[in-house]
């Protein structure tokens, strides 16, 4: 199993907060740690699929250093990954022209789904007022994935609605169950419109705030 890496959106946002000279000597640390030059430099050099294990292994890394194991900035670090991606970045146009609602979200998650992972599959089930997600098939799991894939889900189901989405978890990592279920219930409007935004991170405050700790 493979899972896309994020380790620039990553960077980014920890020398933001934490300021570069930081973020070097984490990455020197890890360096140092990693005892795999070949795997090292294919987890920084590119925005590609890496083993799911590396993946696992810079989460904990990351969220260890700099939060203190603080497990929910796996889903802030997921919303922040999806904000830059369809504002910004490559898959901006799967929001851009064209349906903009609940249903078509399930042509824009399952496609973005291949992107990010090479097994298993995303089940999305759209209403008017909720969105439910499952993920299933997949022979590894971890809540940094869940989590992540999670954020970015919420973030996307936000940006394509123009809709606060909360979440709640039906099952997942805490139920020790390979893949997750959650639904999204749609509140109210956002006040501006979430599409275009100029800074995607920018609501990861009150993010912070609406994700519970659902284990």
């Amino acid at each position: 199993m493979e899972a896309k890496g994020s380790y620039a959106t990553v960077r980014e946002r920890i020398v933001r907060e934490f300021g570069e000279h930081e973020w070097i000597r984490f990455e020197n640390d890890l360096r140092k740690q990693w005892r795999d030059p070949v795997g090292f430099q294919r987890l920084i050099a590119s925005g590609g699929r890496i083993p799911f294990a590396d993946f696992v292994r810079l989460q904990e890394a990351w969220v260890r250093r700099f939060y203190g194991g603080d497990e929910r900035q796996y889903w802030k670090a997921g919303a922040a990954v999806a904000g830059w991606a369809l504002t910004r970045g490559s898959y901006r146009h799967l929001l851009f022209g064209g349906d903009q609602s609940v249903a078509s979200l399930d042509r824009i998650m399952t496609r973005l789904w291949r992107v990010y992972t090479d097994v298993g599959e995303l089940l999305v089930e759209g209403e008017k007022d909720r969105v439910t997600l499952e993920i299933r098939g997949v022979p590894r799991w971890h809540l940094s994935f869940e989590y992540g894939a999670m954020g970015y889900a919420e973030k996307t189901i936000e940006l394509a609605t123009g809709r606060i989405a909360r979440p709640q978890r039906i099952f997942g990592e805490a139920e020790r169950r390979l893949g997750c279920r959650y639904c999204f219930e749609l509140g109210e409007a956002q006040h501006p419109s979430p599409r275009p935004r100029n800074d995607p991170g920018e609501d990861i405050t009150r993010r912070a705030s609406v994700v519970r700790d659902l284990r």
